[in-house]
Order: C-alpha cells, then sequence, then structure tokens
C-alpha cells in the first residue's frame, strides 16, 4: 500500500481485515521506512475465520515514495489492508485506549466500546466487517475513511471531544451476520490531526 511522501514524526495507523478458512491469520506489518509497528487490537468473528487488527507507528522515519506491507501467516480467501498517515498525533506513547467485540449474528446498529479518553481531541479509528456477507456503514458523527466490498469492511474515523467517554458505531444492512469490530484512540498533540487515507 503507497502512501507516497510521508512526514517524519507523523502517526501511521494500519487496519488489516482478513478472512481466511482454515483459520483466523495473524499479521505483521512492515513498511519502506523501517519503521516499527505496535497492534493496537485483535479481535475475531465467524467462528475465528476473521481475525481483524489495528495496528500503529508512531513519530515515523518519513520518506519518498513511503509504501507499507502487512503479512498474514495463512493465505487469506480475501483480505483488506488500509494505511492511513496522520499529523498532530502524540509521537510518543500516542495510544490511549482501545476496544473490541464479537457480538455474533447483527443485524442493524451496533457498536465496540465505550472507552474513556484522557485527553481532548483525540484520534478516534473503528474498524468493522461481516466476513463477506450484507453492508455496512458508519454510525452517527464517524466518517467513512476505508471500504471494501469482499468482506463487507469498513474503517471509520473521528476526532473527539472533551476527554470522556467514547464508542464507535456501525449499522448491518441486507440481513443478520456475525460481526466484529474494535476501536482505537490516540492522543492529540497541540494541532489537530489530519490524514491521507490510502488503501488496498
Amino acid at each position: 500500500c503507497s502512501l507516497g511522501t510521508v512526514t517524519a514524526g507523523d502517526l501511521i495507523v494500519v487496519v488489516n481485515q482478513p478472512y481466511a478458512g482454515g483459520g483466523g491469520p495473524t499479521s505483521t506489518v512492515a513498511d519502506t521506512g523501517g519503521n516499527s509497528y505496535t497492534k493496537a487490537t485483535d479481535y475475531t468473528s465467524q467462528g475465528g475465520v476473521v481475525r481483524d487488527n489495528i495496528f500503529y507507528a508512531a513519530n515515523v522515519t518519513g520518506g519518498a515514495t513511503f509504501n507499507v506491507t502487512s503479512t498474514f501467516s495463512v493465505t487469506a480467501t480475501y483480505s483488506s489492508m488500509f494505511a492511513y498517515e496522520y499529523s498532530g498525533i502524540a509521537t510518543s506513547s500516542p495510544l490511549d485506549a482501545v476496544a473490541t467485540t464479537s457480538p455474533g449474528n447483527v443485524s442493524g446498529a451496533f457498536s465496540v466500546g465505550p472507552v474513556t479518553t484522557t485527553m481532548a481531541g483525540e484520534l478516534l479509528i473503528g474498524d468493522a466487517n461481516t466476513g463477506g456477507g450484507g453492508t455496512i456503514s458508519a454510525g452517527t458523527g464517524m466518517t467513512i475513511i476505508g471500504t471494501s466490498t469482499s468482506n463487507a469492511g469498513l474503517v471509520e474515523a473521528t476526532t473527539t471531544g472533551i476527554a470522556g467517554s467514547y464508542s464507535a458505531a456501525f449499522s448491518i444492512g441486507g440481513g443478520t451476520f456475525a460481526s466484529g469490530a474494535a476501536m482505537a484512540t490516540f492522543k492529540a498533540q497541540a494541532t489537530a490531526a489530519t490524514s491521507t487515507p490510502n488503501a488496498l
């Protein structure tokens, strides 16, 4: 996944949504800048065949023609990978709060969280998928930043208000499907967070 030119000191967030009939694959992430990625969230759904992750690398070494690669432990039947660059995020220990849910069969609205943030103006990333059935849309107050038709996956984001309780909301359409979701929040610096979404 190409992010083009990446600015040194920014945050990179990667969301992996692999589906493998033989079991939910584990993921690793690397990039051409040699940055280290930390797994923020890890959940399985669809009886373990879907295993989504949110990874991040803080205070990155940037550069031109910057590429991010995800590697799965088993061959995925189909998969989606999304990578985003954010500025204005804390360069040291940016991850604040995480939550996951695998609620089983879902139709209509569902959410992951709540979590309690420690700062105002945090970046909130939400990730959900149904493993390929139906449709999925973002909840109130969230902006879609990535979608996948192969596994009915969605990535959404928002900037929080004051420190407090927040959730990531979604809605499933077209039937009832075994779904899962995750969220992670990242602490801001003085400037507002901005993003350059890219996806494979």
